[in-house]
């Protein structure tokens, strides 16, 4: 059972929510970004205090509004104001100063998800690496100081896949495949007797999810349970609208930095998904009951180790057993190569590639799941490639 959880927490793909209004305890709130763009003002964040300047157009003079005080909130990456506070910003009243002693106070508090932040030099190139997990809790945020110092550095921010990108319909259709059975086939018509036994058994437990056989009879085993996981996961209030990606991604639009993928969206989803039906089968071999598999994830402290930034704890919870001792199937046996092998190596490749051959002087804040960079017994050995392959690499998380 272990292993297929360490698959699931290294090939979620993650979502972009739409910015709008909203409503909490009665009252209106207003991204201050867009509202601020909008209306032609220039916007820039300082990070300590959290305050930001607002400079009107054809104007030099700012306006300075703390966060904290007045009455601004910070969620899934983006700031929110009251609608009234902002109605009286946008006619021309300016909101109190900030107070003498916050503007003094520049220590932040040494607490936050630091991704075990990792700067690697090349000349006068640097890439910070940050790991992420791609679901999340909105109280995450914002991230360890560390790892929103580094954000504020940076001139290009990375991701696994760059999830601006427009999709066109050849794309959507060649992941669509990728994700449904062939016509005239169904996911029992696929299985095996003695996994399908053990399937409808125990998909029944997740029907309080919204889940049947109706619903779900065309999936691929692959892709049920990569969307079966989000729901397990949202149980525990850990829900994709609030991925620590999308956090970064919306800072790094806020600040209207470059986006750029350290892969295609078409090529993660094939190495996920592109997987012989007669391999994919062995997917369910072991499919657990709802109990089981919320039990599970809680005891073995998946969203716990990383919600403390634990790092031993969670190479103990990602650790792969010697290969001596392991007992794969054929899924999980190829599933494994490819995130150990494949991925890994794909994206080491790339963060050589960009620190060795862009000529101006750049930093880049890499994003991507913390298990392709935790090395040791657990997880990813990407850092350890590049330190090998002479890079400087310098851990700042602890």
């Amino acid at each position: 059972m272990k292993k297929f959880f360490v698959i699931f927490f290294t090939v979620l793909i993650f979502a972009t929510p739409a910015v709008s209004a909203r409503i909490a305890d009665g009252e209106e709130f207003l991204p201050i970004c867009q509202t601020a763009e909008t209306h032609g003002w220039e916007i820039e964040w300082h990070r300590t205090p959290s305050t930001l300047s607002l400079t009107p157009p054809d104007s030099t003079e700012n306006i300075l509004l703390c966060v904290e005080l007045n009455g601004g909130v910070i969620l899934n990456g983006r700031i929110y104001f009251p609608a009234a506070t902002l109605n009286r910003i946008f006619i021309g009243i300016i909101p109190e100063e900030i107070p003498e002693e916050i503007q003094e106070d520049d220590t932040p508090a040494e607490t936050g998800i630091h991704g075990k932040l990792t700067r690697v030099r090349y000349g006068e190139n640097t890439a910070y690496i940050f790991g992420s997990m791609h679901a999340g809790r909105a109280d995450w945020f914002p991230l360890h100081p560390i790892a929103e110092d580094a954000m504020s550095r940076a001139d290009i921010f990375a991701f696994e896949i760059d999830n601006t990108t427009d999709l066109s319909e050849r794309v959507l259709k060649e992941i669509h495949a990728l994700m449904t059975i062939p016509d005239g086939e169904t996911l029992r018509r696929i299985l095996p007797d003695d996994i399908l036994r053990e399937f409808d058994r125990n998909l029944q437990t997740y029907e309080h999810l919204g889940i049947t056989y109706r619903l779900i009879r065309h999936l691929t085993p692959a892709a049920l349970l990569h969307e079966i996981s989000y729901l397990v996961l949202e149980t525990l209030g850990v829900e994709r609208k609030f991925s620590v990606d999308d956090y970064i991604e919306n800072y790094a639009k806020t600040n209207k930095r470059p986006i750029i993928g350290l892969t295609s969206v078409l090529q993660q989803y094939k190495n996920v998904f592109d997987i012989p039906l007669d391999i994919q089968v062995y997917a369910l071999e072991d499919f657990p009951d709802f109990e089981t598999w919320l039990e599970f994830l809680d005891d073995e402290e998946y969203i716990e180790t990383y919600e403390t930034q634990d790092i031993e704890a969670m190479r103990a919870v990602y650790a792969f057993d010697s290969p001596d001792d392991l007992q794969l199937n054929p899924y999980v046996e190829l599933i494994n190569d490819r995130h150990l092998n494949v991925r890994n190596l794909h994206f080491s490749n790339e963060i050589a590639r960009l620190l060795r051959e862009t000529k101006e002087p750049t930093t880049f804040f890499v994003t991507m799941g913390i298990w392709h960079i935790l090395g040791g017994e657990g997880g990813g050995q990407i850092l350890i490639r590049l330190e090998n392959e002479g890079f400087e690499v310098t851990p700042l998380w602890s």
